[in-house]
């Protein structure tokens, strides 16, 4: 079970360096942003994998860790960082490195139209404020035919090879770089993303990405089908030469070694899908001897991955929840070794419910099974809902079982002043439990 519960927290993967198959073992991972790539809505998948404790917080993501030791690293778990890959690997201890890339002329038009829309999300910092001032006045002052062109060192103009800088040595470092130097960067970047990053996803190919991302982890193939598309900017009215066939094509020509290594992460992709064939992500299966009668745990839901989950939020009385809702069946994954015979009652515990009076419209199901029977129990700040469930043969020789929550959703009321929350909720999720019994007494066994 210790190696489930690896691959569930993503420390354990599969990869082909060098074209050779190898099982990785990291205790973190490190995701390489480029702004407009993605980074929102993948960042969102990614933290359904760790505690929100084991997540490098938002502000730290802007200030300078480059002086952190091996005890402050040792905090965190999962780290989301605008760095090129060779500062990275140098600094921080061995991890999962992860990237997404985007067409880099789609990147540029999104970026461009980002600027000019709004502020950046992380405008609070100063650091991040006087950098993006300058790019934001230009964004809003020029068409995108005029800002496309601007060069370093005019004010607001973009850094060109962004994913080329990202993958090796940082676009501040490339400024000055030939052309026969930044072809050898880019044979590097190949080199890194084919060698160095146990996974490279394209935002073009998001479902397919994430398939891959689950079978380089040995994770079930549910997690692939979650809907965290996030700060999706609205495609703006195109009008005048925004986006006339010159500029695009200027933008592409600025950016050629981008769109090389952009073209050769789609082709990474797609041989590493062919490689790690799904027999790689099926569930472990273990012959279990000698299970005891009864047992029980219980968990707090930022401890359990699933899909259709949304982010861990914190409630007014300080507990963790999760919404179910962003898909339309929501997904746990519970690990367990349990007996071939006899029941097993599952015990979710409920803090936020949009509306109350549709909860037993909720429907679950074990491995597939249904319920043999369902309650609902009055608890301190919310309502628990016990599901007893007949064990078998198939479901005992399973360590990794799936609980899937099937019920309705709704859209949030807004409060006066509050941004509009768009996002489709079902049930607020704090806590979930389970006990299994072979015999007339109860004692509780539980989540992983």
């Amino acid at each position: 079970m210790d190696a489930i519960q690896n691959r569930l927290r993503l420390r354990q993967a599969h990869t082909f360096w060098d074209g050779q198959p190898h099982t990785v073992q990291h205790d973190g991972v490190m995701f390489l942003h480029v702004s407009k790539s993605g980074g929102t809505s993948f960042d969102n998948f990614l933290a359904g994998f760790f505690p929100a404790g084991e997540m490098l917080p938002t502000d730290l993501q802007v200030k300078r860790i480059v002086e952190w030791n091996a005890d402050d690293w040792s905090r965190y778990r999962y780290f989301k960082l605008e760095w090129p890959y060779q500062a990275a690997a140098r600094l921080a201890p061995p991890l999962h490195f992860v990237t997404m890339l985007r067409d880099p002329v789609r990147r540029i038009v999104s970026l461009y139209k980002h600027l000019s829309r709004k502020d950046d999300h992380t405008e609070r910092y100063e650091s991040v404020r006087a950098r993006r001032s300058p790019e934001q006045d230009a964004a809003r002052r020029l068409s995108l035919a005029e800002w496309a062109r601007l060069s370093y060192p005019e004010p607001g103009a973009y850094y060109r090879h962004p994913y080329l800088g990202m993958a090796t040595i940082g676009v501040w470092n490339m400024r000055d770089k030939s052309q026969a130097e930044l072809d050898e960067l880019l044979e590097l970047g190949k080199q890194n993303l084919r060698d160095k990053f146990t996974f490279t996803g394209v935002l073009e190919d998001y479902r397919l990405s994430k398939q891959v991302f689950c079978r380089t982890f040995g994770l079930p193939e549910h997690h692939a089908l979650s809907e965290e598309r996030l700060n999706v900017a609205p495609e703006a009215t195109q009008s005048g030469n925004e986006s006339d066939a010159e500029t695009l094509a200027y933008i592409r020509h600025e950016n050629r070694w981008d769109v090389a290594l952009y073209d050769y992460a789609r082709q990474l992709l797609i041989e590493r899908a062919d490689q790690l064939a799904p027999s790689l992500c099926v569930d472990a299966r273990e012959q279990i001897d000698d299970v005891d009668a009864i047992g029980h745990e219980s968990h707090n839901i930022d401890h359990i991955t699933g899909s259709g989950l949304f982010p861990v939020e914190t409630t007014e009385q300080g507990q963790s929840l999760r919404w179910t809702g962003s898909l339309p069946v929501s997904t746990l994954d519970l690990i367990g070794s349990w007996p071939s015979r006899g029941s097993i009652q599952i015990s979710l515990d409920i803090v936020l419910v949009l509306e109350p009076k549709r909860l037993s419209e909720l429907q679950l199901r074990l491995d597939g099974r249904p319920p043999r029977s369902t309650r609902f129990e009055s608890i301190s700040g919310g309502t628990r809902l016990v599901a007893e469930f007949d064990l078998s043969s198939e479901i005992s020789g399973r360590v990794l079982h799936q609980l899937q929550l099937d019920g309705p959703t709704s859209t949030p009321p807004t409060a006066p002043g509050q941004p509009r929350d768009s996002r489709r909720l079902g049930v607020g999720l704090s806590r979930i439990a389970w006990r299994w019994n072979t015999t007339a007494n109860h004692h509780d066994r539980g989540a992983a």
